[in-house]
């Protein structure tokens, strides 16, 4: 399965077909347009984005949807897909690179020649690299989508300001970026149409920018320690005030922003690893250990495979805590969150117009077709649904049975599955896809 954002034309192309496939269909973003909510909850229009509790993707850009080396990612899902299932925080690693003669990305120290610009990373970019441009445009793309939500991104750079703000206007995101302190609340950034802050890793002092503050200064915010072995550094409540420390790199920040790492590298990220550390229980414990040493909530859960676990349940709650200071208040004070985090029953959740279509009808022999799911909820809580999928007709076909969709409040998601056809596929394939009492159809036809 792969979850990407298409471009203007795409997306007008996806709405057309399914106007073909399932009927007249409603657009999408009225919903978002239309609510009140922010980032999923209307509690927190009146939040600062400092205070925010968010989900972030560790290395965001080293997934496996972009078909990088095994040896390096630390997500499945691509940008956008990490976007459309929730996550609201994201960390780039920013390298200079040029492209060789056969595509293998290699790091350059500065743009010194033709070729040199930013990609985004990790350490060996012949294993992996993604223009900072593209990325940037994948981020455009959700908030476009999406206009009632707020991202952060955090970067971890080796490139100039200029050559960032280049890249950004490049990918079409220029337009959202917010340039000032990070006090002002979710509402204002909405109203503003300035949806995602910038804070750097390694800039210095000098050469911040007031869209590109250093994170770890006493204006902007602070960090923990990023190097933990075992699940135990996270997990275990006694060594959890020790992983709360600063990095080696952010004894100076005392700002509001807080970034939480909280990933196992030993020596590779690890699925295993994640699925312990990524516990609702463990993130809150290891959140509320920083909060008494440090002063004040994590802003931003920065968590390896972020489907594993459940961080945003952990979210919801810390950002309850926040609210109202207590456990019994978390969600209720959130007003939003996820189903199956373990609360009441989720009231006010109401998922409608359930959609699938495709570019085409066809799918070529020995290849695939991607389908565009989309899910709206027009209630007033969050939650998490599961789309059952099911076809008749035609032999050689193969997709994924069900979908775990995640659909914030007064929102709506889409996400892209994959059709396969073997080669000696044949026929139609009548693909449905349902929840509750939504239903919507597709036919697919091998060629």
């Amino acid at each position: 399965m792969s979850c990407r954002a298409p471009n203007r034309l795409l997306a007008g192309a996806l709405a057309a077909a399914a106007l073909l496939a399932a009927g007249a269909l409603s657009p999408a973003l009225a919903p978002a347009k239309a609510a009140t909510a922010c980032n999923g909850s209307a509690t927190l229009c009146d939040r600062p984005l400092n205070e925010t509790v968010m989900v972030g993707t560790h290395n965001s850009m080293a997934s496996d949807a972009y078909g990088w080396s095994k040896v390096i990612t630390n997500q499945t899902y691509s940008i956008r897909g990490q976007l459309d299932r929730g996550v609201r925080a994201l960390n780039f690693d920013i390298h200079y690179g040029t492209r060789g003669a056969f595509g293998i990305i290699s790091k350059a120290e500065g743009p010194t020649r033709p070729g040199v610009e930013p990609y985004l990373c990790h350490a060996l970019c012949n294993l992996g690299a993604r223009r900072l441009a593209l990325a940037a445009g994948e981020v455009a793309s959700f908030l476009r989508d999406n206009p009632r939500q707020v991202v952060v991104i955090q970067t971890e750079e080796y490139v100039s300001a200029a050559d960032i703000e280049a890249a950004l206007k490049e990918g079409g995101l220029w337009k959202y970026v917010h340039s000032g302190p990070l006090t002002q609340t979710l509402g204002q950034m909405i109203s503003s149409g300035k949806r995602v802050a910038l804070v750097a890793q390694n800039i210095s002092t000098a050469d911040q920018q007031p869209w590109l503050p250093r994170l770890t200064t006493p204006q902007t915010g602070r960090d923990t320690q990023y190097d933990f072995k075992s699940t135990a550094a996270l997990s275990d409540p006694a060594l959890q005030p020790a992983s709360c420390e600063p990095s080696p790199w952010g004894s100076a920040g005392t700002g509001r922003l807080f970034l939480m790492q909280h990933f196992v590298t030993n020596p590779l990220a690890s699925r295993a690893a994640s699925r312990v550390v990524n516990a609702r229980g463990v993130l809150v414990s290891r959140a509320l250990a920083c909060q008494g040493l440090r002063g004040v909530m994590p802003s931003i859960l920065l968590v390896d495979y972020f489907e594993l676990g459940q961080p945003a349940c952990a979210m919801w709650e810390l950002n309850g805590k926040l609210a109202r200071g207590s456990t019994a208040g978390a969600r209720a004070a959130s007003g939003a969150g996820p189903a199956g985090c373990g609360s009441a029953a989720p009231r006010g959740v109401k998922l409608e117009s359930l959609r699938i279509a495709a570019l085409s009808d066809q799918v070529p022999r020995g290849g695939e077709r991607e389908v565009a799911l989309t899910l709206v909820n027009r209630g007033t809580r969050s939650a998490t649904a599961r789309v059952k999928l099911s076809g008749a007709g035609g032999t050689g076909f193969s997709y994924p049975r069900s979908l775990a969709v995640s659909v914030p409040a007064q929102d709506s998601v889409r996400v892209d599955l994959t059709v396969r056809a073997a080669s000696k596929a044949s026929g139609t394939l009548r693909l449905s896809a349902s929840l509750a009492g939504l239903r919507s159809k597709l036919a697919l036809v091998a060629r």
